[in-house]
């Protein structure tokens, strides 16, 4: 007796976020049995990079993973984006269950899970999301202009998802814009945040890292950093510490 599989009328995309291999690759082809679309990555830097050029209509997260908290990664899309997130998580207890739809899940599954109860849960959280009223997706307006500072890997992945390492000081240079983007950072803050003094030696300093970056970063897109002359810098685009 042959097998059917059901046909969509179009097909959902999602990104799973899952560190185990054998998991996300038996998660990933079950779904995709049943007409959704799975691209897995591994860590959050591969989520940031994935996002930055496609759009996703849900995200499976794991709340372990090698390089950063999940929850951090369900606050980030819930501000970011307007992506369904499901948790998938060995955590099961209610402090976690709790923080994760306080930060933003839509809904929280423990493993191990029966992968029919995966694929119901997902196609009725899409269903619904298409019947409520649209609205412009931050996915696309400011993820795909976002420039992502890493705090683990102290790496800046630019708006295309590719990436640079950086030196301590360029780090903390660029750490100093998180909080002010648009706005002018004083030449002496940024010397305080670097443990300049604040003397003719200091200012050449700053000013050798901001040469510096910008001619490293030019292999990734062009830094939105502006020289305000007399007063500081300013990063005139979004720029998201994760």
């Amino acid at each position: 007796m042959q097998t059917s599989i059901r046909e969509p009328e179009h097909l959902w995309r999602i990104i799973l976020i899952e560190d185990d291999a054998d998991l996300s690759q038996s998660i990933a082809k079950y779904l995709q049995l049943d007409g959704i679309e799975v691209t897995g990555v591994s860590t959050a830097i591969d989520l940031y990079r994935e996002i930055s050029l496609r759009s996703y209509a849900a995200a499976i997260v794991d709340l372990s993973l090698p390089d950063q908290d999940g929850m951090v990664l369900v606050q980030y899309l819930r501000q970011n984006t307007d992506i369904r997130i499901l948790v998938l998580t060995a955590h099961a207890s209610l402090e976690n269950r709790l923080a994760a739809y306080q930060t933003g899940a839509d809904l929280f599954l423990v493993k191990p899970v029966d992968f029919r109860e995966l694929s119901a849960s997902i196609s009725n959280l899409l269903s619904r999301a298409e019947t409520e009223p649209s609205s412009a997706s931050p996915s696309l307006s400011v993820i795909g202009r976002t420039w992502i500072l890493h705090e683990e890997t102290r790496e800046l992945i630019s708006p295309k998802g590719n990436g640079v390492k950086l030196t301590t000081k360029e780090y903390l240079f660029l750490h100093g814009f998180t909080q002010n983007i648009d706005r002018t950072v004083p030449r002496d803050r940024l010397l305080d945040a670097l443990g300049y003094q604040r003397n003719e030696y200091g200012h050449r300093a700053l000013e050798t890292i901001v040469h510096r970056l910008r001619k490293k970063t030019l292999s990734i897109g062009t830094l939105p950093l502006r020289t305000d002359h007399g007063s500081g810098y300013s990063f005139t685009g979004p720029l998201q510490l994760s």
